[in-house]
């Protein structure tokens, strides 16, 4: 998204966007921009044949830790991230200045399966839920900080790589019925868990496709808006169907539609969070 526009500050340190006139393709060349959200490896998708928790092999390359119907470990392209990374390894020119692709994430159950939110350190019954509570039960050899410095190390690599980071919401909350106090409360407790582990961001994909608004332009009559812009939020994806797809370039915001390549199988097992 980030290539979409160049961005200034005014005097006051204000940030302003214009749109990208020097964003030169190949002939040919079709652009994209891909996300993709809640790369967290949840506790409801355990035993469902997804990966469990994003790993480095012995390149120093982040791959997938799966462990098959026999109870073996695996390690490959088991998910999206390396199966994209060993796709452009091997067709460079499918990348845009090696470009990767956006990870929009959630907080509330860790990020890249590390279990990373604080209450898995204080195990409060308040806000322990019971997929928490079990696998906890389940590992009593967890070390919080290791988790941590773990995770750490694997967002890392994914920069390195060519992938950046979006905020999903702590909590997978839709924003768009979600009021102004949750919603800052939410992002606080995404600041203070999972920045830490993947630096500062600019950029923020909502959950469940939602928005804060309709099509209409942003604006600072919008509660919602004006506190997500106050801390720092400039880039901005819904999802949409659209044909062609839109966008809102404008001043003091970049805003764009995703269309979903994929949708989980079955029922959505991602629980939205309240707590």
């Amino acid at each position: 998204m980030h290539d979409l526009v160049t961005e200034y500050r005014d005097e006051n340190g204000e940030v302003h966007f214009e749109k990208n006139t020097n964003l030169m393709l190949p002939p040919g060349k079709h652009p994209v921009i891909m996300s993709e959200d809640d790369l967290s490896y949840y506790h409801a998708y355990e035993n469902q044949g997804i990966a469990s928790k994003l790993v480095l092999d012995e390149n120093g390359k982040v791959k997938c830790e799966y462990i098959n119907e026999n109870g073996e470990t695996l390690v490959g392209d088991y998910d999206v991230v390396p199966l994209l990374s060993s796709f452009i390894d091997a067709h460079p020119d499918f990348s845009y200045h090696n470009r990767h692709c956006m990870i929009a994430l959630t907080g509330y159950n860790g990020v890249f399966g590390y279990r990373t939110d604080t209450v898995y350190l204080t195990r409060d019954p308040e806000h322990l839920d019971a997929n928490q509570a079990i696998w906890l039960e389940q590992h009593p050899e967890f070390d919080f900080d290791q988790d941590v410095a773990e995770a750490k190390v694997i967002a890392d690599a994914l920069k390195a790589e060519g992938y950046e980071f979006a905020s999903h919401t702590w909590g997978h909350r839709r924003v768009n019925t979600a009021s102004v106090e949750a919603l800052k409360e939410d992002n606080e407790k995404w600041v203070n868990t999972v920045v830490p582990i993947v630096g500062e961001v600019d950029s923020i994909i909502f959950a469940h496709g939602t928005d804060l608004c309709g099509p209409e332009d942003y604006s600072y009559d919008n509660e919602k808006f004006a506190y997500f812009k106050s801390v720092g939020y400039n880039y901005y994806a819904n999802v949409d169907g659209s044909v062609p797809v839109w966008n809102q370039l404008r001043d003091n915001y970049v805003r764009t539609g995703r269309r979903r390549l994929q949708a989980v199988s079955g029922d959505d097992r991602r629980p939205e969070r309240d707590g």
